[in-house]
């Protein structure tokens, strides 16, 4: 896809030059100008080893900013650019493009540029071949930009000596597979900024010690397949560090030097799974720190974590997407502004989680397992925008953990909260800067909109600007206008933000002058729906006190039946107690009865058996 885009970029060129004058034109190359514009189009006629070509042949209006494209170039020798500063001897600004064939680049190619007034040169490789450097081929010239895109060749065996004594604001290696930097004898790199990104560098210690010390302010090694943490010890001018996208599994200690003057680190997108307490602890400058999308598990015991040593300079930290769940060792970074711990494992929030984090600002605990949060966990910080999505939040009642924010904040992120199926909207009445509130994606229910004050005081939303209530994806009906109703009366200066597909009903129509205009019901455009809402809603009060008449009703009917069962059950207790007592004395009394007639029956049958057995004996 990509030599498709500079097949196509060329193409587009050379269907341009048809419309340009030659201003140039040798054995060679011939060189095109436009009329208006400073662009030059450059294309070698044939191939050769030696490209020579003499500028003091160019025919053109002279400026003092010029841009040339060179296609199809593929030697670069110091004869390349002959007369070209007695030809151009006011330019402030010289690009150098190279477009598709680079194979060899020959020593001191600008060697013939002299300028009392160091122009602004920028040179860009675009797709070159081989692209062998010869020892000394850029120096010893002063660069504000050197971008090399896209070597053909992989693996390339990159001649640092090619820029030995070279002065580069700007360097960059882009998308190249595989890197190698060679060296045959000591350098010195002066680049103030370097970038090596989208390949792979396959021994970066050899560079690293090539770049001077009293140069390089910013290093960005993004997406360059790093296993290892370099140590940057010598560099004392170095300012900024992007390691972003590698594979870094662990960062170790003595690393970094009290001379360094590094004040931020981006080690997001890694495999970092560990760092050692002491990592940090020469950084006496760093205040932004970007650990994001790594494996951290734990950030260490109290005295025995990498964020110690920093708990007085960081202002900036970036823990999302890990594995934490337990964050009191960031209570300690007194002077943090800014803090992302989205995407993590965090259950609850305690009294001591920001519990020294009073310069706290903004917050993002967005996408954890949070359910419990201490009513004080904000009472010393001055948070603005807290964000607490997709989180399980149940409830927002009056005790609850914002009002400590009262005086700060101004946005608040609820969206996707499953969970928060009970909403106060006088809590929100307490916070006096808020401007924004999302609870779009949260479950509706009846208790979406409670009203139930503390003290019971009035209410009237009465402030300069309006206040942002977004609830998109979210489906509201008839209903829902009744239950809201008194919260809308209350927060009457509100722009409210729905679904722009959202059904037509009584809940839009009565509310649409307050719908925000970006993202307005489709369905209100239609005039005769329009006109169908005015005529169904003009009686929405009494459907909304039938309804409340209807629920009061069923709320009677449950507690009559209620009272009606415990009055059966009583009248069956009065009579099944008394009734139970005179069946046990009626059992009583004919067992007592029954058990007397048998006594008197033996009786009787013992004296007629006495007196017979007497009669026989006196016979």
């Amino acid at each position: 896809m990509k030599f498709f885009w500079i097949f196509i970029q060329i193409i587009s060129i050379l269907n341009l030059i048809h419309c340009q004058t030659k201003c140039l034109d040798t054995f060679t190359v011939t060189c095109y100008c436009p009329n208006e514009n400073h662009l030059i189009n450059c294309i070698e006629n044939q191939p050769t080893d030696d490209m020579f070509i003499d500028w003091s042949r160019f025919t053109f209006e002279l400026r003092d900013h010029y841009s040339f494209n060179f296609i199809n170039f593929t030697h670069l020798t110091s004869s390349t650019f002959t007369n070209f500063s007695w030809k151009f001897p006011q330019l402030n600004i010289i690009e150098l493009n190279f477009l598709n064939g680079i194979d060899e680049i020959r020593e001191h190619i600008f060697r013939l540029f002299d300028y009392t007034v160091n122009p602004q040169i920028y040179v860009r490789f675009t797709s070159p071949r081989n692209f062998q450097l010869a020892d000394n081929a850029f120096t010893p010239m002063k660069y504000s930009e050197i971008i090399i895109d896209d070597i053909q060749s992989s693996p390339y065996e990159f001649n640092l000596n090619a820029f030995h004594n070279t002065t580069v604001n700007q360097f960059s290696i882009l998308n190249t597979k595989q890197l190698q930097f060679l060296s045959s004898e000591s350098l010195i790199l002066n680049w103030e900024e370097i970038s090596i990104n989208n390949g792979s560098i396959i021994n970066l210690n050899l560079l690293m010690e090539s770049l001077s010390s009293d140069y390089l302010v910013k290093l960005d090694f993004s997406s360059s397949s790093i296993v290892h943490f370099p140590s940057f010890v010598n560099l004392s001018q170095l300012m900024i560090i992007d390691l972003h996208d590698n594979l870094i599994h662990e960062i170790h200690s003595s690393l970094f030097s009290n001379k360094n003057l590094v004040s931020a680190i981006d080690l997001s997108s890694n495999a970092i799974k560990r760092i050692d307490p002491n990592a940090f602890v020469q950084l006496d400058f760093l205040t932004v720190l970007n650990l994001n999308n790594n494996q951290l598990r734990t950030l260490g015991d109290e005295n025995q974590s990498f964020l110690f040593p920093l708990k007085g300079k960081l202002r900036a930290l970036d823990l999302a997407n890990n594995f934490l769940h337990d964050i009191n060792q960031i209570g300690n970074l007194s002077h943090l502004e800014v803090l992302q711990l989205s995407g993590n494992e965090i259950k609850e929030l305690n009294e001591s989680s920001f519990r020294n984090l009073r310069h706290l600002q903004y917050l993002d605990l967005s996408f954890n397992q949070i359910q419990s949060i201490h009513s004080s966990v904000f009472d010393h910080t001055n948070i603005k925008q807290l964000d607490l999505s997709s989180n399980l939040i149940s409830s927002l009642q009056t005790n609850s953990f914002l009002f400590s924010l009262s005086s700060t904040l101004d946005t608040l992120l609820l969206k996707n909260s499953r969970n928060l199926l009970e909403i106060n909207w006088f809590v929100f009445t307490k916070l006096d800067q808020l401007r924004k509130i999302d609870l779009s994606g949260v479950n509706k229910t009846d208790k979406m909109w409670l009203y139930n004050s503390n003290d019971n005081s009035s209410f009237y939303w009465n402030r300069e600007y309006s206040l942002e209530i977004l609830l998109n994806n979210i489906q509201f009906t008839n209903e829902d206008y009744c239950l809201s109703k008194l919260i809308f009366q209350m927060f009457n200066n509100t722009i409210l933000f729905l679904d722009p597909n959202h059904s037509c009903n009584c809940f839009l129509f009565l509310l649409r002058n307050r719908i925000s205009a970006q993202n307005y019901p489709i369905c209100l455009s239609n005039q005769s729906i329009i006109d169908d809402l005015a005529k169904e809603c003009a009686n929405i009060d009494s459907y909304c006190s039938s309804l409340s008449t209807t629920t009061t009703t069923n709320i009677m009917t449950t507690t009559v039946k209620r009272k009606d069962d415990n009055e059966n059950w009583k009248i069956i207790l009065a009579i099944a107690i008394p009734l139970s007592i005179i069946l046990i004395l009626l059992f009583l009394i004919a067992f007592f009865l029954v058990k007397r007639r048998r006594n008197n029956e033996t009786k009787e049958n013992v004296e007629i058996k006495g007196g017979i057995v007497n009669i026989l004996s006196k016979k």
